[in-house]
């Protein structure tokens, strides 16, 4: 049964709580008197996957049926982008989709199609995730013939500018329809999504920065458009699009560890007893083993799917994600604890290093508001991390070296621009991304501006039982204990601080409001 997130009042009853560390997870007693906002259960609210898009297919948002845009000797072309949600148990959502759709083309006579797989400057899927996302027939009908291909942001030759400075895949521009397909927990402005998932580097570059610059520095007034939403419209505007966007459930843990995902006290005997072996066993295992059971794929539902125009779809998006994610929480905090996932839409299959852990702290978790921040100016964050300087050569190759030798001579983004140019045009993290599964080379500059936007908003930022060479290369502190990391905080946020526990994972937005 569904239930909402609520805020908790640590007591004398409370016991420790469950805290993720990336490839590894404690359970960790909280000072009385703070507050632990845990996100909402959604996994009642589930519906037939395949109906639900049948049905959003028939009846779009803004009225008209997707078959009626169908007709003989039209070009189609079907994207299918969140490559990096995890693929369902069973038959995947996108999959649904991306049949049906070619199912309505089938039968109005359509016969130029090509399935494009959006991942941006992320890691090219694999012919095994291909599987797992599209089914076995799509795949094995549409690639021999070169109708399913994945999208290569450095392709000149299958790139083209369909608005003033936006360069996109040429297939969309020659489309007569494009049907962009997407799955999520949360809300998503679906139109940004497709523009950074099949733009040129140079357009995501671009783009990456101008979203964080318009939520950082927001125009004044509503009324005024910010350059990132400029990009992102003039873009739209441009394409026959018609999105396609199924919202998830909250279940982010496998079968077998699910207990993880429900509070404490509900655990029951023989789940304390999984809990004590799980921790014996990610003490003992190698790092591939310990991230094949903390990554291994949870049975996650749908909860409903919408089609339309990409507007239509973002608006709905939005909403259903508030009753999906949103807790409300009286004021800021003046000290933010949180964990790091074990999954993060940048590290799926690999380990959580120090800058995929401090984006997911500073760049995510952080930035997860309705509008104030969770945790007041000059406030303090702590969080839980090794920062251990391990990193994936096979899919983040550029982020070791830009670890070692950039972030030695400077954190402040703004004067990385030339480093940035250099891995861009790097032969080497090029051919990996182009021919293996890597992503680009610019990755890691992307992270580290989102976390310096987020880390600017507070005074301290302390990781528990961090590597402190790691963390101070980062510009942060480290501490042992969360005791420790309190009494580090303490001169800038005082003795008998408000301390806020943001209870994830499942991911959650806070709604700040009046104390």
């Amino acid at each position: 049964m569904a239930r909402p997130g609520f805020v908790l009042t640590v007591d004398d009853r409370t016991p420790p709580l469950l805290v993720s560390e990336g490839d590894g997870v404690r359970l960790q007693p909280f000072p009385k008197g703070a507050e632990v906002v845990y996100p909402p259960d959604t996994a009642g609210r589930r519906v037939d996957a395949a109906a639900a898009v049948a049905a959003s297919l028939a009846e779009g948002l803004d009225g008209a049926p997707l078959a009626d845009r169908l007709r003989p000797g039209i070009r189609l072309t079907v994207t299918v982008g969140a490559l990096e949600q995890p693929a369902a148990r069973g038959v995947d959502v996108r999959q649904h989709v991306v049949e049906q759709v070619l199912q309505l083309a089938a039968t109005a006579g359509v016969d130029d199609v090509v399935v494009l797989a959006a991942n941006g400057i992320g890691p090219r899927p694999t012919e095994e995730q291909l599987l797992e996302v599209l089914g076995e027939r799509v795949v094995r009908s549409f690639s021999a013939d070169g109708r399913l291909r994945t999208h290569d942001a450095l392709d000149r030759e299958q790139l083209t500018e369909v608005a003033p400075g936006v360069e996109l895949d040429a297939r969309l521009a020659d489309s007569d329809l494009v049907v962009d397909v997407s799955c999520g927990t949360g809300g998503s402005d679906v139109g940004a999504d497709l523009v950074g998932s099949l733009s040129s580097l140079d357009t995501q570059r671009r783009l990456h920065r101008a979203l964080r610059l318009d939520r950082v520095v927001p125009t004044a007034g509503a009324e005024v458009e910010g350059e990132g939403a400029a990009m992102v419209r003039s873009a739209v505007e441009a394409l026959p699009l018609v999105s396609v966007r199924a919202v998830l459930d909250q279940v982010v843990h496998p079968p077998s560890l699910e207990f993880l995902g429900r509070r404490e006290w509900e655990w029951r005997i023989r789940e304390r007893a999984t809990w004590f072996g799980l921790r014996r066993l990610l003490e003992v295992a190698p790092d591939r083993a310990r991230r094949s059971v903390l990554q291994a794929a949870p049975d996650q539902g749908v909860l409903a799917v919408a089609a339309g125009s990409p507007a239509a779809v973002s608006a709905w998006s939005a909403g259903r994600a508030a009753g999906a994610e949103r807790v409300e929480v009286k004021g800021q905090a003046d000290v933010l604890v949180c964990g790091v996932p074990h999954r993060t839409p940048i590290n799926p299959g690999t380990a959580v290093d120090p800058l995929v852990a401090a984006w997911s702290v500073l760049g995510r978790t952080l930035g997860a508001t309705t509008g104030a921040p969770v945790v007041r100016p000059g406030g303090a964050v702590i969080a839980f991390h090794p920062l251990a300087p391990t990193f994936s050569a096979r899919v983040h190759p550029s982020s070791a070296d830009f670890f070692v030798d950039v972030l030695s001579t400077t954190t402040d983004p703004e004067q990385m621009t030339e480093q940035e140019a250099r891995f861009a045009a790097d032969e080497w993290y090029t051919s990996l991304y182009r021919r293996q599964h890597a992503w680009a080379g610019v990755l890691p500059f992307q992270l580290w501006a989102d976390v310096r936007a987020g880390a600017e908003q507070v005074g301290d930022v302390i990781w528990v039982g961090a590597d402190r060479a790691s963390a101070e290369r980062m510009g942060f502190r480290a501490a042992s204990t969360l005791a420790d990391a309190l009494e580090i905080a303490s001169d800038s946020v005082g003795r008998s601080p408000r301390i806020r526990y943001l209870h994830t994972p499942p991911h959650l937005v806070a709604d700040v409001q009046e104390a």
